[in-house]
């Protein structure tokens, strides 16, 4: 549903229906009562009714002792009434007064005082509660200020409900989903351990679960040193490519397989899934075909068949090793001559009437020709030809059996006839061998058709195009994924709008064809793209460029998987985080807002031990109430829903009012906290609020693991490519162990957790994710017990501004 509202225009205003439709209908409206009985309640009011929007009117919701006749009259405020346009011109709480008050009084509704509170919905009204008493009321500011609270509560369960009704629909049993792929997949830890593997992959390699969840993945691996599996195992998380290996199955089989790795979430961990597929006899087909004249060349040029290919211009364009050795030739003698060269006179007729029959598509037949060698000698051979595809043209393809030696044995028959029989059974033996070479060029090409079949076949989308993106083929894979058929696509530019492609913006290609075509290097990386039917896909693309021996571009090779749905999972779970998070704000506002009322005396004089007490709950829930924004803006990072709105910016003056909070806190320690601004910092395009929160996480981090009486500065200069930040402490440090984790979602080192126990393992990750994403880069030096130096680089552009529904929370 969170979907289908998104999709609508905003005024057609559905809150009404979404809040009575929901799974949470009955615990909203609970909530809902309770926090307008809280109202009537505190300031001794006689009743009120909550409205929502619905068809662009204002619908009675709930009703709290309203005189019936108030029902009756206002049981809906229509859109054009003046009723309905006072009420939404406002924004905050306001009395019922004037030409307002009186049209409610000649609808039977004559309260002395009547309070009308906007409900919002992000910064829209979705509907409005009232609030009445029968005698006249006065309210205080701090009153007012409570009526918007709970309206702003009112506002956050029907975001909470819209949230619960988007993850249930989009939210899949994840681990049906898992076991039901037709893929190898295992998943590991960072250090190889075997956390989990689906079905298909405990099938095809004959494990028992138990016995395969007890190792580390590269254990099963083909390498003899343990280093080196190692070193592979890394390079494969780290690298988006895929890597071939061989892999032990039970029984002491090894499967050829093609692994790469994904970066997920496996029991609210970090882990990687390595998706595999099993090539079995097909890896070895696959890494002799890289292209058809490499195959050609590697099938023939060693067997004891002669092969010569000309073109249609009668030009010998290649000849194998083979008939160069048997006629003498080099092989820069014979490329580009012409074929009857070659060819004794006697036999060019013969020749020339095979070829004929050849491109007339008859029944290609045996026949016999002698061969001119380098020294004028006669080679005699049976040839037979077909039509071929060579560089992309039509060629003629002439397989030839030499049949020097049976010539000899059929005159040697004629000279002595007296030993015919020991003849015969010599030309049958010839025979035969011509027969043997004939059944292994016959295998040779079934080699080749498997190869055909594997990658027509094969799940992933791949496409092969000309050196300017032209499609030449596309797999079934293609049309399974895409919808688009080879008939369809080919001859069009490859990830055009005319068929999946046209989706990313032009920056986006203008790189993505730098890579591949200027630098021609490989591509690898996540894509969005769109099916026959307009829908769009998530694809994990794969292209690479085939060079020829001058290093030019020849075709390009691209291989596409649909990860649709592993981007879907990843985003319900961090919508989880995000609902779970919002659900805590409601009782820890409510908390920390009777804490302040007790501290104040608003129920009467504390003693010593009953302020000590309350101020240590205000202290516990202000923690909660960190978390819970911490875990809010990491929930807004992963779902891309926070907003950068960069200005230009003073960064000196921006950090300033950062340190102004953050001195307060050092003097607590007692730390000496020094401020170094370098001259001529150029204004820069930032987001203050988004800037300010990676100086806070920083510097209050520092400060933090600092003990009492140490430093902590902050530096700002300008370098040749940017301005750089950099935040020293001479604290506690980072274990050398913990500092390629050190960034990670919800990490704490070691020694961190024993020096202060208070802390989320947060702020690091959204420093990072803030910095990168602004297109600048952070990085650190620490040692242990000496303290730590956190530097920032953010380039003179700035932070680039991007929409969103959502702020990051300081």
């Amino acid at each position: 549903m969170m979907n289908e509202l998104k999709n609508q225009n905003i005024e057609e205003d559905v809150f009404y229906s979404i809040i009575l439709e929901s799974d949470q209908a009955d615990s909203v409206l609970d909530l809902m009562k309770k926090n307008i009985n809280l109202v009537v309640d505190f300031f001794d009011l006689d009743g009120g009714a909550i409205y929502l929007l619905e068809s662009k009117n204002a619908n009675l919701f709930l009703n709290f002792n309203l005189s019936p006749s108030f029902v009756k009259n206002f049981n809906c405020v229509e859109k054009n009434s003046f009723i309905f346009k006072q009420i939404f011109k406002h924004t905050a709480p306001f009395v019922s007064s004037g030409r307002l008050k009186s049209k409610f009084k000649d609808g039977d509704a004559d309260y002395a005082t009547m309070i009308i509170v906007p409900i919002l919905y992000g910064k829209k009204a979705i509907g409005f509660y009232i609030v009445a008493s029968n005698q006249e009321k006065g309210f205080e500011q701090r009153d007012v200020k409570l009526m918007s609270l709970i309206a702003k509560e009112i506002g956050s369960f029907v975001e909470q409900v819209i949230s619960d009704v988007s993850i249930k629909k989009e939210k899949k049993n994840f681990k049906s989903f898992f076991n039901l792929l037709q893929d190898i997949i295992i998943v590991t830890d960072s250090d190889g351990n075997i956390l989990e593997a689906n079905s298909f992959a405990l099938e095809s390699f004959k494990y028992e679960r138990n016995y395969f969840l007890q190792r580390k993945i590269f254990d099963f691996w083909k390498i003899e040193k343990e280093e080196e599996a190692q070193r592979i195992f890394f390079q494969l998380l780290s690298n988006q490519n895929s890597i071939f290996l061989l892999m032990a199955a039970k029984g002491g089989d090894f499967i050829p397989i093609e692994i790469n790795s994904i970066k997920g979430i496996w029991d609210e961990k970090e882990a990687y899934f390595l998706t595999a597929k099993d090539l079995s006899k097909a890896k070895e087909a696959e890494r002799k075909l890289k292209e058809n004249k490499e195959l050609y060349s590697s099938l023939v040029s060693n067997i004891p068949n002669y092969i010569l290919i000309c073109n249609k211009n009668e030009k010998i364009v290649y000849t194998n090793e083979s008939v160069l050795s048997a006629l003498g030739y080099r092989e820069n003698e014979m490329i580009n001559n012409n074929i009857w060269s070659v060819v004794a006179e006697d036999s060019k007729k013969i020749l020339q009437e095979e070829i004929k029959n050849s491109l007339s598509k008859q029944k290609s037949s045996n026949c016999e020709i002698k061969l001119i060698s380098k020294n004028k000698g006669l080679v005699d051979v049976i040839v037979s030809g077909a039509i071929v595809k060579y560089d992309e043209e039509d060629a003629f393809l002439l397989v030839m059996t030499d049949i020097t030696n049976r010539k000899k044995i059929e005159n040697l028959l004629i000279e002595k006839t007296n030993d015919l029989e020991d003849s015969q059974k010599s030309l049958v033996n010839v025979l035969e061998d011509v027969e043997e070479e004939k059944n292994r060029t016959m295998v040779l090409a079934q080699d080749l058709e498997k190869f055909r079949l594997a990658v027509e076949n094969a799940s992933d989308h791949i496409v092969i195009t000309d050196s300017n993106g032209i499609l030449l083929y596309s797999n079934k894979g293609t049309e399974n994924i895409t919808g688009f058929s080879s008939s369809e696509v080919v001859g069009s530019k490859c990830g055009s709008k005319e068929n999946w492609g046209g989706m990313m913006d032009r920056d986006f290609y203008r790189k993505l064809w730098k890579t591949i075509k200027t630098e021609k290097k490989s591509f690898s990386g996540e894509m969005q793209n769109k099916r026959k039917d307009g829908s769009s896909y998530v694809a994990l693309v794969n292209i690479s460029p085939v060079l020829n021996d001058k290093k030019e571009v020849l075709f390009f090779v691209c291989i596409e998987r649909d990860i649709t749905k592993e981007k879907e999972i990843d985003k319900a779970k961090s919508e989880f985080v995000s609902l779970a998070s919002h659900q805590l704000r409601t009782p820890l506002s409510i908390i920390n807002w009777y804490a302040e009322m007790l501290l104040g005396g608003d129920a009467g004089t504390l003693n010593d031990n009953q302020r000590d007490y309350l101020n240590e709950i205000m202290i516990g829930n202000n923690r909660m109430v960190d978390l819970v924004g911490a875990l809010l803006n990491v929930s807004r990072i992963e779902m891309g829903t926070f907003a950068v709105n960069p200005i230009k910016s003073d960064l000196i003056k921006i950090a300033k009012g950062a340190m102004s909070e953050l001195l307060i806190k050092a003097k607590q320690k007692n730390i000496d906290l020094v401020c170094d601004y370098g001259k001529s910092i150029p204004l820069i395009n930032v987001d203050h609020k988004l800037f300010s929160i990676v100086i806070d996480n920083l510097v209050g981090n520092a400060i933090k693991y600092t003990p009492d009486g140490g430093k902590v500065s902050l530096k700002i200069k300008k370098e040749q490519k940017g301005v750089l930040i950099t935040v020293s402490d001479n604290g506690y440090g980072i274990l050398k162990k913990d500092k390629d984790k050190i960034f990670t979602k919800l990490f704490r080192g070691e020694n961190a957790k024993e020096k202060e126990a208070d802390g989320n393992g947060l702020g690091l990750y959204i420093a990072k994710s803030i910095i990168e994403q602004s297109g600048g880069k952070i990085w650190f030096d620490s040692k242990e017990n000496k303290g730590t130096t956190f530097y920032i680089l953010l380039p003179f552009s700035g932070m680039k501004k991007k929409k969103g529904s959502k702020e990051l929370a300081k």
